[in-house]
């Protein structure tokens, strides 16, 4: 993949697709009747679910007084913040009164909207195979019976809890239940409509279960449809519905995305494809693919559909790891337009680290016309893109945020997106120009939840698999009232003690003996065929880094990123306890003119340490800030698990 924060990516805009009723094979995109594209905006000044609503929109019509805008952001200030037991990945649902969500680790809270404070906990039984964290989405705040529940998603298990309480009301688990090591997961967050709970299922990529998507009976969890996009096929990982699924409620209709595939005998007409389902019965009306066949790349179609209409014509549109972003005819799945936002290359093994991810919003600018704006992840930036609802044209890209995972939400003309530079900003939907932002606590992959004059998002950023981050929880953010002073700023507190000489043993790579560190995160400078070998030696402590054919350290920085007007002149390997915190992190040593460092000490002492990475400096004492982080990037590795240092 390109490097992030290259030049400003020229957006092109094709109509070449595939479009399908249920038979293999490609099919002419129809552009159909045009006009001017128009947006359901809800009025309501809450957020009870994913995308605040099931068309997902990710955005809020809310004109109250004092609601989070445009016009309110002088006064949009941090008010709370809730630690969690771990990462907090999908948004909060917020009511009047109450906010509730859940972590990686399985915990369910429901907060008091004005402050923070935690009303009530529910844990739930961990399901080990998932590939992330047991709850990664949003739950949805929904009646049964006249009382007010939450319907949640944990691991493989979807639960209804009364908010009052948290006491759980029905839970059903999916798969098999009686196999512990079923890699069903449920990594989108469950639609609640027509007394149904309609949930996407995941197996990521496993060759030997079945996903897709399962419907069950809001009033006791009875299963009462289920669509396998591989059926008639043999099983081969090419099943997955990892994102949110949207709902026409009026044309009884489901669009959902299906993930990568890489077995051709799997391949169905639903394979790598925006799909739209029969509410009712769960069968398949229609599906476009962009590809005909298995190219071994990871372009899985992630986030959630965006409804909305063009014309007379409803549509759905939905982003693609491929950075493409599709929107077709939600009667037909004839494609209507494709905007190209960045060109996305997999690494050798066909995994993606960029594209969208994140759902986009879509609503109306400050003149009207109506926008679809969202974030592109890790590789070639611009990585935040505003295009015209009506024609996919592109209005603005913004080379601001350096990539996110989270997904985007719109109010009073502007849009709000978390990058990776652990900073929160609002773009004008109408230019692209950042009107504000904010650091958060720690790395947001969640997405905001914007209700009235509240804006809450969840923190906390680990790689899947590695120990739980410290610093998980909801970030609140409120407009205040005229001459309300604002809360006191919180701080970082830096470790005290001394440097750390020696660390524990541990059997892992690159400890106690030489290992390769690829360069496949980040593409480098044209003409260069890096390599770099690292080895830690535990007691006495000895960090030491060989490379070659790096070149000049400020042309691995991107000509529009953060750090470019700074630059760059050395090369560095840094330790840090947390990927969400760089400032807590130390450097080891610096590259001398063959290439080669050796440190014996990191100066700031941890718990553990999780990473070490090769970065571009401007100088020997300026560590990289966390909004600069990925720019100077060059190269990392990940410890798993984190080296602890000797007592």
């Amino acid at each position: 993949m390109r490097r992030l924060g290259g030049p400003l990516v020229a957006l092109a805009l094709t109509l070449a697709g595939c479009a399908s009723d249920g038979s293999d094979g490609a099919a002419r995109p129809d552009p159909g009747p045009g006009g001017a594209a128009s947006v359901q905006q809800d009025d309501a000044c809450t957020w009870p679910m994913a995308g605040q609503n099931l068309h997902r929109t990710h955005a809020t019509g809310c004109t109250a007084e004092g609601a989070v805008g445009a016009d309110t952001l002088d006064r949009l200030v941090p008010v709370w913040f809730t630690e969690t037991r771990a990462e907090v990945t999908g948004a909060p649902a917020v009511t009047d009164d109450a906010l509730y969500f859940g972590d990686w680790s399985g915990r369910i809270y429901g907060l008091a909207r004005d402050t923070g404070a935690i009303r009530w906990t529910r844990d739930v039984p961990e399901h080990p195979p998932v590939y992330a964290g047991q709850i990664p989405a949003s739950p949805t705040v929904t009646e049964l019976d006249g009382e007010e529940v939450l319907v949640v998603a944990s691991g493989r298990t979807v639960l209804v809890v009364r908010t009052a309480d948290g006491t759980v009301v029905w839970d059903h688990v999916l798969g098999d239940p009686k196999d512990a090591d079923d890699p069903t997961e449920i990594e989108g967050s469950p639609a609640v409509v027509d007394g149904l709970v309609v949930v996407p299922t995941d197996v990521h990529n496993d060759k030997s279960h079945r996903s897709g998507v399962v419907a069950l009976d809001l009033a006791d969890g009875t299963e009462r449809w289920t669509w396998d996009p591989e059926a008639g096929k043999p099983i081969g990982g090419c099943g997955s519905v990892w994102g949110t699924p949207s709902v026409d409620e009026e044309a009884g209709l489901v669009v959902v995305g299906t993930g990568s595939c890489f077995r051709q005998a799997s391949w169905t007409a639903y394979s790598e494809a925006i799909v739209g389902l029969d509410l009712a019965s769960g069968e398949p009306r229609w599906s476009f693919q962009p590809r005909s066949e298995v190219g071994n790349q990871d372009w899985d179609f992630a986030g959630a559909a965006n409804l909305f209409t063009i014309g007379s014509r409803p549509v759905a549109g939905l982003g693609n790891k491929d950075g493409s972003y599709y929107v077709v005819d939600r009667t037909t799945g004839d494609l209507v337009w494709q905007a190209e936002a960045v060109r996305q290359t997999a690494d050798p093994d066909g995994f993606a680290f960029g594209g969208f991810i994140g759902a986009t919003a879509v609503a109306e600018d400050a003149s009207g016309t109506p926008m679809v704006s969202g974030g592109t992840a890790v590789g070639d930036c611009p990585c935040q893109h505003g295009f015209d609802a009506a024609t996919g044209d592109a209005t603005w890209q913004s080379s601001d945020p350096t990539g996110t995972y989270g997904a985007s939400a719109a109010a009073g003309g502007v849009v709000f997106t978390s990058g990776i530079d652990q900073t929160l900003r609002a773009f004008d939907l109408a230019t692209g120009k950042v009107r504000w932002e904010h650091a958060l606590p720690s790395i947001s992959a969640s997405g905001p939840a914007i209700a009235g004059d509240l804006l809450a998002i969840g923190v906390g950023f680990r790689e899947p698999g590695a120990d739980s981050s410290p610093s998980g929880g909801v970030q609140a953010f409120r407009v205040l009232a005229p001459g309300e002073e604002a809360p006191p700023a919180s701080t970082t507190t830096r470790p005290e003690g001394p440097a750390v000489t020696a660390l524990q043993p541990s059997d892992q790579a690159c400890v106690g003996a030489p290992c390769d560190v690829d360069f496949t995160l980040k593409d480098p400078p044209a003409g260069r065929r890096p390599t770099m070998t690292l080895e830690v030696t535990p007691n006495p402590l000895r960090i030491t880094v060989r490379t070659t054919d790096l070149g000049d350290p400020a042309d691995w920085l991107g000509e529009e990123g953060p750090a470019h007007d700074e630059g760059a002149t050395v090369f560095a390997v840094f330790v840090t306890p947390r990927d969400d915190k760089p400032e807590l992190g130390s450097v080891v040593c610096i590259l001398d003119d063959d290439g080669t460092c050796s440190g014996d000490r990191i100066d700031l002492r941890a718990e553990s340490y999780t990473r070490l990475s090769l970065v571009a400096l401007a100088d020997a004492s300026s560590p990289p800030t966390v909004q600069e982080g990925y720019d100077r990037l060059v190269t990392t590795h990940s410890f798993e698990p984190g080296l602890v240092p000797a007592s």
